[in-house]
């Protein structure tokens, strides 16, 4: 692997380098990062508007920047140096400058190459344990709200961990030794985040708006707007003072907060066999932290979260990259190559492997990664690249590209027993496992261009297999995706803080779809959330009742035993009680449902 420095670069400068072709002989793909400030640098904010709902638009990005690439000789060529940014020897910016670095491997078992079937005798008995801790989950879990399963993962000790840190940093930082703030309140914060998810205007100071047309009641009934205001300029994660002991991680500031997250993610275990690990993006347009610009993504600019997740979207572990040699778990596996690292970093935190099947794509896959896989009991698959063949006698991609569409060819390492299966398909896909196999064959459907029409070709089980259940951590990223927090702020590790309460709410979602065989809408499931959080503790002014049909109360909020007040009005109208004709004047001025005094108490209990 060779190192070519020279002096940090602009992004217009790296575009153009990205765009020569010579740059592109070679090179497989390209990240472009921006830089991290320095940790002990306690600033958090940014100089963007928060105040404006939505996501920014953005030409370019200010500070130093690393080019991140992978050529046909390496697997991951990356710098951690601000004042060097790499590029190639054929590029007129290079410089003479070589220096060689290798990586460790996992493995030392050297491959034998044969055209045969695979047959698989090491990997262990495939266990059940997957079945046996979502059995136990949904005795515990079956009767469980929508809320009550939010906060089994956003639980109070989270809460209270943010309401002390955000108390010390108003004081100790911001000098307001008079702020208070309860677990309420940051619940009834989480509320407004919640419900501008679905419920977008176009500044979050409308909410408290007087007009008509702007004013939201729930959310001015909630809380003031300089108690909002007030919660969202203090809120904090982390200690300051620690920020010199922990100045490797360029996530400090967040930290704390990601680990008791995936604690509370995996507190019943991994309880689905079929995993698959990938990358998501977290939309960031801000001047500073760990953004990345990722050339040609959907989402260009942004942090780079690694993720675990059950083929059904269920996130189990996910970790903020921090850039080259910069991650927290460098002192273990820190000697890897970047895909092995993530890998077996993440699947750390699986107690009984014959349980699992894991999948990831090309960046990550590997001989050797899959062979150090087989040995811990993971049954693996991933696409692989041309680079990563292992002096594999398989046939070219262009070879094998000129003959018809369904055609594969495959060589297993009888040593190893690695499989190294090549199909043609729009384009050559090459797969690597340690515990699939070739048949039975499937068919898939095609577009034929030449007759017009859809047409049957074979496709070996590996592939099918792969397909169905790759896609677990894109699932999950689309889901957090449909409803958002839409509120930014100045502070750099804001978008962080929103996508994990995102990240809770799909997960508790997909967790009650499961264990009740529900249908239900994440719409509806986050607006149980979200109203509730947002009545916590409400005393709404008296008056006639928005609604008076009983079933279109959450049950989160009819039978928390808070804030229930019996209210009069004007007009009378048809009790809700069970089995009940008459027609008060009364009602529930928090459930804003028509209730007699005789229904009054038996409508809000179990």
């Amino acid at each position: 692997m060779d190192y070519y420095n020279t002096r940090a670069l602009t992004l217009a400068e790296i575009e153009d380098i990205i765009n020569d072709p010579n740059f592109m002989e070679d090179v497989e793909s390209a990240d472009i990062v921006v830089l991290p400030p320095e940790t002990d640098y306690l600033t958090d904010e940014d100089e963007a508007d928060d105040d404006i709902l939505g996501i920014a638009e953005v030409n370019d990005v200010p500070g130093e920047l690393e080019l991140q690439y992978t050529t046909s000789q390496s697997e991951r060529v990356e710098v951690n140096d601000s004042n060097n940014t790499e590029i190639p020897a054929s590029h007129p910016k290079c410089t003479s400058t070589k220096s060689n670095k290798r990586k460790r491997i996992l493995t030392d078992v050297s491959p034998t190459w044969r055209k045969v079937h695979p047959s698989y005798t090491k990997l262990p008995t495939e266990g059940k344990g997957a079945t046996v801790r979502f059995e136990n989950m949904t005795t515990k879990l079956i009767d469980k709200t929508p809320c009550e399963l939010f906060e089994t993962m956003f639980t109070d000790d989270v809460i209270d961990y943010i309401t002390k840190e955000t108390v010390r940093y108003a004081s100790a930082v911001k000098n307001d030794t008079k702020f208070t703030l309860s677990s309420e309140d940051i619940k009834a914060f989480l509320g407004v985040l919640l419900f501008s998810g679905y419920h977008k205007l176009p500044s979050e100071r409308h909410y408290w708006s007087e007009q008509e047309d702007l004013g939201v009641n729930i959310v001015k009934n909630c809380m003031s707007r300089n108690k909002y205001l007030k919660i969202k300029s203090y809120i904090h994660f982390n200690d300051n003072d620690q920020a010199n002991v922990n100045k490797s991680d360029k996530g400090f500031k967040v930290r704390p907060l990601i680990i008791q997250m995936n604690e509370k993610f995996q507190q019943w275990g991994i309880f689905v066999k079929e995993l698959s690990i990938d990358e998501m993006i977290v939309k960031y347009f801000g001047k500073r932290g760990l953004k990345q610009f990722i050339r040609g993504k959907p989402i260009r600019f942004g942090y780079k979260l690694w993720a675990l997740c059950s083929s059904n979207g269920y996130c189990f572990q996910f970790d903020l990259y921090c850039g080259a040699e910069t991650s927290t778990n460098v002192a273990r596996n820190g000697d890897l190559a970047l895909g092995s690292r993530v890998v077996v970093n993440l699947l750390d935190c699986v107690e009984d492997a014959s349980s699992h099947c894991v999948y990831f794509d090309n960046l990550f896959t590997s001989r050797d990664l899959l062979l150090y896989l087989q040995q811990k009991g993971f049954r693996a698959t991933g696409t692989l690249r041309e680079n990563r063949l292992a002096k594999c006698p398989i046939k070219d991609s262009k070879s094998l590209g000129k003959e018809s569409r369904g055609v594969f060819d495959y060589r297993f390492d009888s040593s190893g027993e690695i499989l190294f299966l090549k199909w043609n398909d729009n384009k050559c896909v090459t797969i690597a496992t340690n515990h699939e196999t070739i048949e039975p064959l499937h068919q898939a459907a095609r577009w034929d261009r030449k007759n017009k029409e859809k047409k049957q070709i074979p496709q070996p089980r590996v592939l099918k297999q792969y397909n169905i259940h790759m896609g677990g951590v894109d699932q999950h990223d689309w889901n957090v995706g449909k409803y958002a927090v839409q509120i930014r702020a100045k502070k750099w590790y804001w978008a962080l803080f929103t996508r994990m309460i995102d990240m809770a709410v799909v997960n508790s979602w997909i967790i009650y779809k499961m264990i009740n065989k529900s249908s239900m809408p994440l719409l509806t499931f986050r607006r149980a959330i979200a109203v509730t959080y947002l009545k916590l503790g409400v005393k709404p002014a008296l008056g006639r009742p928005i609604m008076s049909s009983a079933s279109k109360i959450f049950d989160d909020v009819r039978y928390d035993s808070k804030s229930h007040f019996m209210g009069t009005r004007d007009k009378q109208r048809r009790c809700q009680g069970d089995n009940c004709k008459s027609k008060p004047l009364t009602f529930c001025v928090k459930c804003q449902v028509t209730l007699c005094k005789q229904c009054f108490v038996p409508y809000h209990s179990k």
